[in-house]
Parts: C-alpha cells; sequence; structure tokens
C-alpha cells in the first residue's frame, strides 16, 4: 500500500499520469475540488437546518471521492452508475442535490458541458422533496433570503432551474407517477427512493436511464434509495423493480474481486444475525444501516420506535435496517403466508343467473383498471374472480373504456348482479352512465381510512378463515401476492404506493366482498328495490 501511494504521489506532483495502471494503481478523484465547492456554496434545504451553509458526514465524504474519481489518461468518470442505499433519515437526498447542484454550476471539472439533468422519482412528493433542494441550494423562491451564495444566478420555476447565463443549462423535476417525462439529452438523472421504479409506474425513469449513454455518452445516473418493502427473484427478472436489479449487480461485484463494472455499488444494512427483539442488536442495526445514526437522528429514540409495535416490524427492517425482506415475510398475508394457496380451487366458476356483487378499482396512474366479482361458492365460501384492463392492451396508451363497460354489461347479462361497489376518486362519472344505462345498484365506498380498514380487514379474515376461494387466476394472485400494509395511526389498509405491484383486482374484490358478505353492511342504507337486468349481449 506504501509503495501504492508513493506512485500515486509522484503522478500528482508531476502532472505526467503516463504509466498509471488502473488495476493497480490509486484513482484520482475530483472530490478535492467538488467537495470545498459544496460546502462554500451550497445550503441546506428545507428542514430545521434550512439556509446554513451545506456540511458533510466523513462517510458522506468519502462517497463523494469514490464518486468523482477519475481516469487521468482519458478525463472519462470512473463510474457511469451508482446505487446509493441508506436507512430512513440518512440525508441521501441533500447529498443527490448536491451533486445535481455542481454538475450544473459547479467548478471546472465537475461541471458538465450543457449541463441538463433531470432530478426524478415516481412519486409526486419524492419529486418535490429532491427538487425543493435543489431550489433552495439555487437560492429559492425567497425563502432563503439572502443566505445563499448562488443567489440570483438562476431563473427557478416550478419544475426548472435554468442559468441566467446560459438558459439550456438546467436541473429539470420528474415525477414519473403524474405523467411527467423528459425529452431532452441528459448529462445526469438523479433518482430519488428508487425502489419505487417498478412496473409501468416507472416507465418515465426507466426509458430515461435506458437512453442515458445512448444520447450522451459520458452521461451518468445516480440512483439513491431505502430497502424496498419486498425482495424480487433472484436472479431478477424483468418484472423486478430496478432498485433490486442494481442491487443484486452490486453483491455480485462485491462478491468477485475481478468483476469489472463501471457501477459504483454503496449500500449500508443490518448484518443478517441480529435479532429484531432484542435493543442492543437493533441499536446496532440502526448504526450499520446509516453513517447519520448518532449524528442526524438519536439512536435510542430510534430503537424505542423500532421496538414500540411489534405489528411494525417489518417495515421498521425495512425504513431503519435498510434490509429487503422476501415477499412472504412482508405481505400484508405475511403471518398467514399459505392462505392464499390455500384457497386454491381449480376451475371453480360461477353459475349463470346467481347473485353476485361487482367491485371496480383503477390506478390513478391510469394504466390499471379491475372489474372484480364476488359470488357465493358453496357452503360460507365466496368466490372471487377478476378481470384486469391495462392501458397498453392492443397498443393502446389508455384503458379501453369500451371494453371494461362490455365486460361489465356481459357480467349483469349473466349473473343477478346485486349492486356495484366502486371507488369513487376517479370512476364517478363512468359509474354514473352505467346506473343510468344498466339499472344497476352502484355504491360509492367512501375511501376514508376508518371505512378502508374495516374493509380491508374484513378481507384479509376472511381469506385467512377460509370463507375466500378462487380458481387461479394469475393477474388477481399477483395483486393478492403484492400487497402491503399502510398503518395510520392504530389502523392500516392496504396501500398501493407501499405495495410491490398492483393491487387494483384485489381492492376490487375486498370491496365487493364486503358488500356481498360483511355482517357490517346489513345496516348500511339501501334502496328500495335492487334492480337487476338481463341485456342482450
Amino acid at each position: 500500500m506504501t509503495a501504492t501511494l508513493d506512485r500515486y504521489v509522484k503522478f500528482v506532483r508531476s502532472g505526467d499520469w503516463s504509466g498509471w495502471d488502473p488495476k493497480v494503481d490509486v484513482w484520482p478523484t475530483r472530490g478535492v475540488v467538488a467537495i470545498p465547492w459544496m460546502t462554500s456554496m451550497l445550503i441546506h434545504g428545507p428542514g430545521d437546518l434550512l439556509g446554513e451553509p451545506l456540511t458533510f458526514r466523513a462517510d458522506q465524504k468519502e462517497w463523494l471521492a469514490k464518486w468523482y474519481e477519475f481516469n487521468p489518461l482519458t478525463g472519462r468518470w470512473r463510474f457511469d452508475e451508482a446505487l446509493k442505499g441508506e436507512a430512513r433519515g440518512g440525508v441521501k437526498t441533500e447529498l443527490a442535490a448536491a451533486v445535481a447542484m455542481a454538475e450544473l454550476d459547479g467548478p471546472p471539472g465537475v461541471r458538465a458541458k450543457a449541463p441538463d439533468i433531470p432530478v426524478a422519482a415516481v412519486s409526486r412528493d419524492n419529486a418535490d422533496q429532491l427538487y425543493s433542494v435543489c431550489v433552495a441550494m439555487a437560492g429559492g423562491r425567497g425563502e432563503v433570503g439572502d443566505s445563499c451564495p448562488l443567489q440570483g444566478r438562476f431563473h427557478v420555476h416550478e419544475g426548472e432551474i435554468l442559468s441566467k447565463e446560459h438558459p439550456t443549462h438546467k436541473i429539470v423535476k420528474v415525477a414519473s407517477e403524474a405523467g411527467s417525462s423528459h425529452g431532452g439529452r441528459p448529462s445526469l438523472l438523479v433518482v430519488d427512493e428508487l425502489h419505487e421504479v417498478v412496473g409501468r409506474k416507472g416507465d418515465a425513469i426507466t426509458v430515461l436511464r435506458k437512453g442515458l449513454l445512448k444520447k450522451r455518452p459520458r452521461a451518468r445516473f445516480l440512483g439513491i434509495t431505502t430497502a424496498g418493502a419486498a425482495a424480487g427473484s433472484d436472479p431478477a427478472s424483468d418484472a423486478d423493480g430496478l432498485a433490486w436489479r442494481l442491487y443484486l449487480q452490486g453483491l455480485r461485484q462485491r462478491q468477485d474481486s475481478d468483476y469489472k463494472s463501471r457501477f459504483f455499488f454503496d449500500w449500508r444494512q443490518a448484518s443478517d444475525d441480529l435479532d429484531p427483539t432484542d435493543p442492543i442488536d437493533v441499536a446496532q442495526g440502526i448504526r450499520e444501516a446509516s453513517g447519520a445514526a448518532d449524528i442526524a437522528f438519536d439512536v435510542e429514540d430510534r430503537v424505542a420506535d423500532f421496538l414500540d409495535d411489534a405489528d411494525k416490524s417489518d417495515a421498521n427492517i425495512r425504513a431503519y435496517w435498510n434490509k429487503w425482506q422476501a415477499r412472504s415475510a412482508t405481505g400484508w398475508l405475511a403471518k398467514s403466508p399459505g392462505a392464499w394457496t390455500s384457497a386454491l380451487v381449480p376451475g371453480a366458476k360461477l353459475v349463470d343467473g346467481q347473485a353476485i356483487w361487482i367491485g371496480l378499482d383503477g390506478a390513478i396512474s391510469g394504466d390499471t383498471m379491475a372489474v372484480s366479482t364476488a359470488g357465493q361458492y358453496g357452503e360460507g365460501q365466496w368466490l372471487w374472480g377478476a378481470r384486469v384492463f391495462d392501458a397498453d392492451e392492443g397498443g393502446r396508451r389508455a384503458i379501453n373504456w369500451k371494453a371494461v363497460r362490455e365486460h361489465i354489461v356481459h357480467l349483469v347479462g349473466t349473473y343477478a348482479v346485486l349492486g356495484i361497489a366502486y371507488d369513487p376518486t376517479l370512476l364517478t362519472q363512468f359509474v354514473a352512465q352505467l346506473e343510468d344505462d344498466l339499472g344497476v345498484n352502484c355504491i360509492e365506498v367512501p375511501q376514508s381510512v376508518t371505512r378502508r380498514a374495516k374493509i380491508d380487514e374484513w378481507a384479509r379474515s376472511s381469506i385467512v378463515g377460509g370463507s375466500v376461494v378462487h380458481a387461479g387466476d394469475q393477474r388477481l394472485s399477483d395483486h393478492v401476492g403484492a400487497a402491503q400494509w399502510r398503518h395510520s395511526g392504530e389502523l392500516k389498509v392496504l396501500s398501493k404506493k407501499s405495495s410491490v405491484g398492483k393491487i387494483d383486482a384485489l381492492i376490487a374484490c375486498a370491496m365487493a366482498h364486503w358488500h356481498a358478505t360483511s355482517p357490517a353492511t346489513k345496516s348500511e342504507k339501501r334502496p328500495s328495490k335492487l334492480r337487476t337486468y338481463v341485456i342482450d349481449t
């Protein structure tokens, strides 16, 4: 090691890097100019330290030095891509925002040529959070006063930060879930909470990343995240999220000393042999999972929160220990992992003319729509079924509402439909037309936490108790398997945001099942006449 350092010092002092060998020699880093620039020119974003000069922990400085390593013979960055994984509260978002600002307006050698920087996330909230830190560092919109050294250098807008000196140099906010995208030639793509980039809701980010190096050979990608709610498959499949795929790549890289990659993998998590019920082990895991422990947050407070509620153990292991968990350990049926499999009745089907309820639920992103059914099957059991409509069926980029309506018409014509339970968030107008045209009793299901908690728990207890059966439809099983709880005070509800895939078919089944079977619905107001019509299809 001493000889290697001596060679490095010789290279630096002479400025002559001929003979430098990337396999054995120390890589030079532009972190030596990037870090001083960041701490002198940038400020902390929204929070208790808003407006104060930006500071870094020792582990963050080490990360930045590694990120900015470069080949002295070619000038090219050592890494094209990076995944930084750390427990909640690790101040990852500010670190990523600082990298974006240095790329936009930093010192020579760090600042990109013609910087075009999307700062992105799947959800609006996370995209707003990352972008708001960049906004503060760029001088804000009045909320930071004169504390920002970069004040006056940018035009700061709702979704763009533009250099006044070079108007094409910019940072752009992208929220994939909201349908926003970026059509430029990014120099750097920064993504917050990368574990959310799963399926169609992460399409805009996935497309951006795939096109980076094709459009600009020296473009780079930085993903920051905590562990996702559930692990994917190993080896990873196309259905697994981007963070999981990069995580597996990073593990292989760690295990293979000869692994050649331009991928920078920095992942902190608790050791596998720790006991999540032991306070000493919990504290150790928290410290292992974040360099911010005892600095940005109090470990003892976090231990108390970790141990406070056994029902939140899975969520705490993910958030505070930064550990992926097997889906069977994290799903809403985790305490009864074989319940859905036990509910399988191959070939089960409803009988023409029998009474059923229909449930309707769709994704707010507009990419899926589920029509589910619940009808009695044998003594004390109810058969669930579902048809899921995707926005890309038949080459479309939107739900085929005509096909959805035709399917419902078919159900109304085949069975005695007692009612349609639906989520009013997106479907009020569609359902109103159905009610007028078909004369079917339609019931709006309030989306309050109190009501959702009752419906979701009734669905869970019905599955676990054996009163729900299914015929093995893969889409319905996928939606049931992807579901995760979200805690809201003392209550818990199924959460689309926390789940590891689509759950619309499950939500629709739960609403139909609730109205078909729950004792609580007996006292709910009903129309004086339930009308069912046979439609000639």
